[in-house]
């Protein structure tokens, strides 16, 4: 019996779904869905999962838009305490109302440099607004389908690299570079540089710095989505890639449905919202017992 997985990720114009099953010969990409965005979060998940038979099928579904984050170094406290100790402390950098969104977060222990007793903790909290996440569940919900993770956009693409201990992430948006640099799928930073005046060779250095900070021991790799345009050129990509390496996708077997139609897939959907949906299953189906 195979367990099966499906990670949804939603951009402003498409949405794409992958369906990833876990067999006794691995795991594989046994479907994969491109969607033009056509309404409302909500409805557009609602038809997602009615369209193609996804009910009591378990989802997990990312979708972009505006999150709030936080990176804290804090003593050895259990997550109830960390979860205390947030209610207090999140108001004061989330800059919504304090009934507008949820939170969640992440402890895990730093790197062994870093560490003055061995158990200090490494916290990363993410908000999110309510609008945002009840329009994801409602939709899903409603479509039938069995929702197991919602997860903020571009956490999922951590999942989708073999590097997972200093691996950067470049994401153009319009005239923006996001730089985002990952401990154990946890975004230690978060640097956003206009495309008109971004040195990217600079900005990876000054990266690099804050990872060494953390005890992280620099950069494994870097990987950019998105079309190039500004002050940002092809030469540039390449001496980033030259320095830092290329980070190393996952490499999982398909179907042969999926492999006739992978051209196909390639060509229409956006790389970014593709690797954030197999990072997502990917997430998912390691969770799961065969």
């Amino acid at each position: 019996m195979k367990s099966e997985f499906i990670g949804v990720a939603m951009g402003e114009t498409q949405t794409i779904a992958i369906s990833m099953a876990k067999t006794k010969k691995g795991i594989i990409i046994q479907d994969a869905i491109v969607e033009k965005r056509q309404d409302s979060l909500m409805n557009d998940c609602k038809h997602l999962v009615s369209k193609y038979s996804l009910e009591d099928k378990p989802i997990g579904i990312t979708a972009l838009g505006e999150c709030q984050d936080k990176v804290m170094i804090i003593p050895p406290l259990s997550r109830l305490e960390i979860n205390q100790m947030l209610h207090w402390t999140v108001p004061e950098f989330v800059t919504w109302p304090e009934d507008s969104y949820y939170f969640d977060f992440v402890a895990i222990n730093l790197p062994n440099q870093v560490r003055s007793s061995g158990n200090d903790k490494l916290v990363y909290v993410v908000a999110l607004k309510k609008e945002h996440i009840n329009e994801l569940a409602t939709g899903v919900l409603k479509g039938g389908g069995n929702l197991k993770i919602i997860d903020y956009a571009p956490g999922p693409i951590a999942h989708r690299f073999v590097e997972k201990e200093g691996a950067v992430i470049g994401i153009i948006h319009d005239d923006i570079l996001e730089l985002t640099a990952w401990y154990k799928f946890v975004c230690i930073c978060n640097h956003k540089i206009s495309l008109e005046s971004v040195d990217i060779m600079k900005e990876l250095e000054d990266l690099e710095v804050d990872l060494f900070s953390y005890g992280i021991s620099g950069i494994s790799g870097f990987y950019l989505y998105g079309d190039i345009y500004g002050n940002l050129s092809d030469d540039d990509c390449a001496a980033a890639y030259e320095k830092y390496g290329k980070l190393t996708a996952i490499p999982f077997e398909e179907t042969k449905e999926v492999a006739k139609t992978e051209k196909i897939i390639l060509e229409k959907s956006d790389p970014f919202l593709r690797d954030m949906a197999i990072g997502l299953a990917y997430r998912g189906i390691q969770k799961m017992r065969n």
